[in-house]
């Protein structure tokens, strides 16, 4: 009767212990769920300069980088190359037809 015993208490020990490991990692994802991940880059807010009249005709996000697609208001489309990490635009392309 006795090793029984030891090996109930045993038993209720490890059951206990398991649901404090569960209990810890549901706490631990609940905290780093508000941080922002290790490495991210902090986005910095700033203005990208359009030639007066242009318009956006599309915009695609990758990474931190933004690309913006322009129409110009002389005729033609260009693309302006922004970096969010810095908030700095990279450079300008613009679009001509081959003849």
């Amino acid at each position: 009767m006795q090793p029984l015993k030891a090996f109930v208490i045993l038993m209720g020990v490890l059951i206990l212990m398991g649901f404090g490991g569960i209990i810890g990692v549901i706490a631990e994802r609940l905290v780093a769920a508000g941080r922002a991940p290790a490495g991210a880059a902090v986005f910095q807010a700033g203005a990208i300069a359009l030639p007066k009249g242009a318009k956006v005709v599309e915009t695609v996000a990758a990474g931190d980088r933004l690309v913006l697609r322009i129409a110009k208001p002389e005729g033609g489309d260009a693309l302006i190359v922004y970096d969010l990490a810095t908030g700095r635009t990279l450079g300008t392309v613009a679009l001509a037809e081959s003849p």
